[in-house]
C-alpha cells in the first residue's frame, strides 16, 4: 500500500511539473519553409491566389475522398473541404496582394492556422517563396508540448508540398512560353 501511494505521488508531481513547464512554452508556433521557383511573382501568386488552381499541387484539393466547395465571401475567396467522415475544412483568402497572400485555415469554428505566402523577387525572374505556417494552441499541456516538434511532424509535408506547387507553376510557365 506503501508504494502505491508513492507511486501516485510521484505521478502527481510530475504532471505537476509538466504542467509549469507547459505555462513557459508559446502558445503561437511557425514553422516556416521555403523554396526558388523558376518564375516571375505573379504566376507565382496567380497559382496560389486562385483556389481552383490548388489541385495542381495541394494534396487535399487532389483526393477523390474530398469534396471541395470554392466560393466568394464578400471580397474574399472561401474554399470549403469536407472528408467522407464529415468534417470540414474551410479556407478564406483574408489578403493577397504583390508582396504575399494570407489564408486563415478554420476548423470546428476554431481559427488555429493561418498560411502566410511571401514572395521575394530573385534574379533571372525567380521567385522565392516562404511560407509561413502559423498554428495557435489552446492552454492544455499535451497540445502545447506538440508545437515543440511540429516542424519535424509537418515541415517535410509541407516541402513537399512547395515542391508540388514549383512543379506546376514551371510547367505553366514553360507551356505559355
Amino acid at each position: 500500500m506503501h508504494s502505491l501511494k508513492v507511486f501516485v505521488v510521484i505521478v502527481v508531481l510530475m504532471l505537476g511539473f509538466l504542467g509549469v513547464v507547459t505555462l513557459f512554452l508559446p502558445s503561437k508556433v511557425t514553422v516556416s519553409k521555403s523554396i526558388r521557383i523558376n518564375a516571375s511573382r505573379s504566376k507565382v501568386t496567380s497559382e496560389i491566389a486562385n483556389f481552383k488552381n490548388w489541385k495542381n499541387w495541394y494534396p487535399a484539393f487532389q483526393n477523390q475522398s474530398v469534396a471541395v466547395a470554392i466560393s466568394k465571401k464578400g471580397s474574399s475567396s472561401l474554399v470549403t473541404l469536407a472528408d467522407e467522415h464529415q468534417r470540414k475544412l474551410s479556407m478564406v483568402m483574408e489578403m493577397a496582394g504583390p508582396e504575399g497572400i494570407d489564408i486563415s485555415l478554420i476548423e470546428n469554428n476554431k481559427k488555429e492556422v493561418t498560411y502566410q505566402f511571401i514572395f521575394s523577387p530573385v534574379k533571372n525572374g525567380e521567385t522565392q517563396l516562404t511560407w509561413n505556417i502559423n498554428t495557435t494552441f489552446s492552454w492544455y499541456p499535451w497540445k502545447k508540448i506538440r508545437g515543440i516538434f511540429l516542424d519535424k511532424i509537418t515541415g517535410p509535408q509541407y516541402q513537399q508540398i512547395l515542391e508540388n506547387l514549383k512543379a506546376a507553376v514551371e510547367i505553366n510557365q514553360a507551356s505559355v512560353e
